[in-house]
């Protein structure tokens, strides 16, 4: 569904939850903030509010300072989708700057959608984050919960994550 087209927004919820670990003891200086994830309209570089069908947008993390990223989106169906790095088995490593832009771009379609960003210093197995998040969607189906409201346990190597909820009407 979003490999190609990202389902993107006509009203973006932004529900923003930027998270440090605890237990992150990693020695190292950070730029003041939390990490962030969301989506730049390429037709003018800007970041919403919305978003209409048929437009181009590119993902965009601020890593807070850490290295390497994995972006994944569930859709409202709890199909699971890696989004960035594309054709990888890991993480991948963030290009340099308060925020960066992560290619290729992705038309935005009809439908809901969480975008999921974890970060790290070292490269996250994105088979872990997708079993991690695909456990925790089936925990959400048998509950009775929000496919697009899951959290998933910590994984190997993250230090930090954020999200963005997304949802564009016809």
């Amino acid at each position: 569904l979003w490999a190609v087209p990202l389902a993107a927004t006509a009203s973006v919820l932004l529900v923003l939850s930027p998270t440090q670990l605890a237990g992150n003891t990693h020695n190292t200086t950070r730029l003041k903030g939390g990490a962030s994830v969301g989506l730049v309209r390429i037709s003018d570089q800007s970041n919403g509010p919305s978003f209409q069908p048929g437009e181009q947008v590119v993902l965009q993390v601020g890593p807070a300072g850490f290295s390497h990223a994995l972006v994944l989106g569930v859709d409202n169906t709890g199909a699971v989708s890696q989004l960035w790095p594309l054709d990888t088995t890991h993480s991948g490593p963030v290009p340099p700057g308060v925020v960066a832009r992560l290619a290729p771009p992705f038309e935005v379609t009809p439908g809901a959608l969480t975008i999921h960003a974890f970060f790290s210093e070292t490269p996250i197995e994105s088979t872990e984050a997708r079993k991690a998040m695909d456990k925790a969607v089936a925990v959400a189906r048998r509950s009775g919960g929000d496919v697009l409201q899951v959290e998933p346990e910590p994984l190997p190597h993250e230090l930090g994550r954020a999200r963005l909820r997304v949802s564009i009407g016809t």
